[in-house]
């Protein structure tokens, strides 16, 4: 976790925007994560952006004694685009790292995303998020599973061209200019 003796009024490295629609109970499992980051993380804030919840999620955030800022924005159902927008626009980080609200960000992830961008200042990060294994014969479901796999296994090849279809915001960071 960040350092406590960081000023808490001074603006956050990093802002891990995370949209949510009624997933409470992940929002739960999101901070609990998020408090276990590893203790060389910088200082971070989470700006989650409730679109449309109405189960108690923004009242749950709220009340939570969170040893980082939580910032809390409430839309009305708008869609995650809108509430990935309207996330950055509440951030207060220079560094923005989205996360889907079904992500659970493992200890090293946020330092990692930092890290990443100090080799490369100007780019966009993004970090795998494997699908949870359901006990499933659901053809379906199977077949979501192996594009997922085989999807990052081509990014991670040394070489890949990266294209817009790419670009997958479950675990995903910039800078705030290139937003």
């Amino acid at each position: 976790m960040a350092d406590p003796a960081v000023d808490p009024t001074s603006a956050p490295a990093i802002s891990v925007i995370v949209p949510t629609h009624n997933r409470r109970a992940l929002m739960v499992d999101m901070l609990h994560a998020l408090e276990a980051q590893q203790a060389d993380t910088p200082p971070f804030e989470l700006v989650a952006v409730g679109d449309g919840c109405r189960d108690g999620t923004a009242a749950m955030l709220d009340a939570w004694p969170a040893a980082f800022p939580i910032t809390i924005v409430e839309l009305p159902g708008r869609g995650p685009a809108e509430a990935r927008n309207a996330g950055a626009a509440a951030a207060k980080g220079d560094l923005l790292l989205f996360l889907d609200d079904d992500v659970t960000p493992l200890p090293g992830t946020v330092a990692a995303h930092w890290r990443a961008h100090a080799g490369e200042p100007d780019g966009a990060v993004i970090g795998p998020y494997p699908p949870v294994a359901h006990e499933s014969a659901d053809p379906f479901r199977l077949r979501m599973r192996e594009w997922w796999n085989s999807h990052f296994a081509k990014l991670r090849r040394p070489g890949h061209r990266f294209a817009f279809r790419d670009v997958l915001t479950g675990n995903l960071s910039m800078p705030r200019r290139l937003w």
